[in-house]
């Protein structure tokens, strides 16, 4: 873990980060991964190259992301081509793959591997979608980490929205509604529940041993209730509106064996339950599920497609999706700006600040391989780890 001592916490990451504009720093934070890994042969000539890829996808990145632009597009623009460069400098660093900047380039130059549709039949926001194709950037990045995006990818650019497609499409406010730094504003932008939930540790194991065996395993075929040689506890799943049913929430994909409704008496509010299995420490398997950052306690993100999990990937694909909004579609970024759409233009604003604060200090952890703890004289901050 490393431990940095300020009351700025964003200062000190952009200051840690900057450090990575040496090749030869570059190289050593690759040697200290390599042996916290436990690798002791690495090719040497394949370790400079990644040192001077990392050194230049960094510089590139803080090009964009120190861009002081007051002007709403401005900012916009530079964030997302910023946070690709960071997801260029993690693949360039990682001592998992033979991958050098120039092998990287090859990928991104067959383009983003996102577009954008519009649904003809519905306004703007909830009528403008992204989707992923197989060739380009973001698929190749996908796969580096470890996810498979080939049920739910096009071939090729799509011309026009097809209805039968829906579940490949992911509109802009389903992506607004995966930010676990916004999930409290969600609900007065949207009128919808966000698709992130704060969670905590439930502290009644005897009695929710009792209602999942009533309520969950009674239900199930004989013997497929249990998951032998592994340990339980319960987790509470708290949503941001009293909207959401037992049975809406039981649709989405958890890490959960089963979820019951119960209600906090004390601040008269329902509340769901979920009953989570582990083999090893619980700590981290919850590090490895959930979610938190400075400007969010923790959470657990509906996985997109029911597959992507990475927040970064999230990102990602909304700061590109408001980038094409930007560049292409200069009436509705007018309409955001100055109009009917304006509650958006906040909403962005919003978002904007809270990404200056969070990304960094998370790919900065995945590019060195450690977490990062800051200390101040009156609060601390831990990163979310590497995930």
């Amino acid at each position: 873990m490393e431990r940095l001592i300020g009351k700025d916490s964003a200062e000190i990451v952009r200051l840690r980060m900057r450090r990575l504009r040496s090749p030869a720093l570059c190289r050593r934070i690759l040697e200290r991964k390599a042996n916290k890994s436990g690798i002791t042969t690495i090719d040497d000539q394949l370790l400079n190259k990644k040192a001077e890829g990392l050194s230049a996808a960094v510089d590139s990145a803080l090009g964009y992301l120190e861009t002081k632009a007051s002007d709403l597009n401005s900012r916009v623009l530079s964030r997302y081509y910023g946070l690709m460069q960071l997801t260029i400098a993690e693949q360039v660093g990682s001592l998992e793959n033979d991958n050098d900047l120039a092998t990287i380039q090859s990928y991104s130059e067959k383009g983003h591997g996102l577009y954008t549709i519009n649904n003809k039949e519905d306004s703007f926001p909830g009528g403008f979608y992204v989707y992923i194709t197989k060739s380009g950037y973001f698929s190749s990045y996908a796969a580096v980490r470890k996810i498979d995006t080939d049920s739910f990818t096009f071939k090729k650019r799509q011309g026009t929205f097809r209805r039968e497609d829906i579940e490949k499409y992911v509109s802009l406010i389903d992506l607004f509604r995966r930010i676990p730094e916004l999930k409290e504003q969600i609900p007065e932008y949207f009128d919808q529940e966000p698709l992130c939930f704060m969670v905590r540790d439930e502290g009644k194991k005897a009695e929710f041993d009792k209602r999942f065996e009533e309520e969950i395993d009674a239900n199930r075929l004989e013997g497929s209730s249990q998951i032998s040689g592994m340990n339980h506890e319960y987790i509470q799943i708290y949503p941001q509106t009293d909207k959401l049913t037992l049975e809406q929430i039981r649709e989405y994909k958890w890490p959960f064996d089963g979820i019951v409704e119960a209600e906090n008496i004390i601040e008269q509010k329902k509340y769901f339950v979920g009953r989570l299995y582990y083999n090893t420490d619980p700590f981290d398997v919850k590090k490895g599920i959930f979610y938190s950052s400075d400007y969010s306690l923790l959470c657990y993100m509906i996985p997109l497609f029911r597959t992507i999990e990475d927040p970064i990937l999230v990102n990602l694909m909304l700061t590109y999706a408001l980038s094409i909004v930007v560049r292409y579609m200069p009436d509705t970024w007018f309409r955001i700006l100055k109009g009917d759409l304006n509650h958006l233009g906040s909403l962005i604003e919003y978002y904007m600040s809270v990404f200056d604060r969070v990304i960094q200090i998370r790919l900065l952890s995945r590019i060195t391989g450690e977490s990062i703890y800051i200390l101040s004289s009156d609060r601390s901050y831990a990163s979310p780890d590497n995930k």
